[in-house]
């Protein structure tokens, strides 16, 4: 059984490697593995969230676009208050841990943490924060 990380990582990744707003589902097995990709994107696709067609390319549905947006707001945000509140100075561990805090992190608590922070357009590394 997936958990919702999984299909919120793929997403993601969907989201930042699509060309045009295509991806390759060759490029994700490169990311996750073959067996693993085949159940997510099943999943995914039952959920309205991407489209396949029949040349082994996908594409996020505006439903998924959505998604994958905020949970790129939600990784960007948590870059920052760890960044300019927390002050983790490695950015590899801080990586990390804007990984983990991207998948438990509510629309309140995002949109809290954005007021926080002073609505900042950009995350650490120069990437746009998408709007809440």
């Amino acid at each position: 059984m997936l958990n919702n990380q999984y299909k919120e990582e793929m997403l993601q990744l969907i989201e930042s490697i699509s060309d045009d707003g295509m991806v390759k589902i060759d490029e994700l097995k490169q990311y996750f593995g073959e067996e693993p990709v085949k159940e997510v994107l099943a999943n995914l696709e039952q959920l309205d969230t991407i489209e396949i067609n029949g040349n082994g390319n996908l594409y996020l549905t505006e439903k998924g676009k959505k998604e994958a947006n905020q949970i790129i707001r939600r990784h960007r945000l948590a870059e920052r208050l760890l960044h300019d509140v927390l002050r983790v100075e490695d950015e590899e561990a801080a990586e990390k841990h804007a990984c983990d805090f991207e998948h438990i992190l509510d629309k309140e608590v995002t949109d809290n943490i954005c007021t926080l922070l002073g609505h900042p357009k950009f995350c650490p590394d120069g990437r746009p924060i998408p709007p809440g």
